[in-house]
């Protein structure tokens, strides 16, 4: 009698369903990882805006400068055009996100509130602050990063 070699159809749909188990626990990984990878990179350029327009605001010669090319206006805080911003932090390695703004406030500084109580008009502080933040919509859910700086300039 002749022996026979290979493998049985039970074995056969044993290892297709062992396979099939792995890949798809494979491909669910390789799902999440995507997705990660995105959040990350979106964070990462967002970091990048921020610290790009810092610079950027860091270059003002004064204070009276940077105020009078971002006027302060409200608390809440100020958008950025995007016509103004893309030049600031724009490169072909930092694309901007999709649906993102950039905005800022002087959280010590209030040009509607400038005098204090016994009526003497309080000046820009020494030590200005700005805020930076960058808003956008990530599937589905408003994400966002801060970022503060002093600006000391006289």
């Amino acid at each position: 009698m002749k022996k026979k070699t290979g493998l049985t159809l039970v074995e056969v749909l044993i290892t297709m369903t062992l396979l099939l188990f792995v890949w798809a626990a494979m491909s669910q990984a390789l799902f999440a990882s995507s997705i990660l990878n995105q959040t990350n990179r979106n964070q990462t350029t967002a970091q990048n805006h921020l610290t790009s327009t810092i610079e950027f605001i860091h270059g003002y010669a004064t204070k009276a400068a940077l105020l009078q090319s971002f006027p302060p206006s409200s608390n809440d805080g100020d958008e950025i055009p995007r016509d103004r911003l893309v030049p600031m932090i724009w490169s072909n390695s930092n694309p901007m996100i999709p649906g993102e703004t950039v905005s800022y406030r002087f959280p010590n500084y209030d040009p509607d509130n400038n005098t204090d109580d016994d009526g003497i008009e309080n000046e820009v502080p020494q030590a200005l602050q700005v805020v930076l933040t960058v808003r956008w919509e990530e599937k589905g859910r408003p994400m966002s990063r801060d970022l503060l700086t002093i600006y000391n300039k006289n």
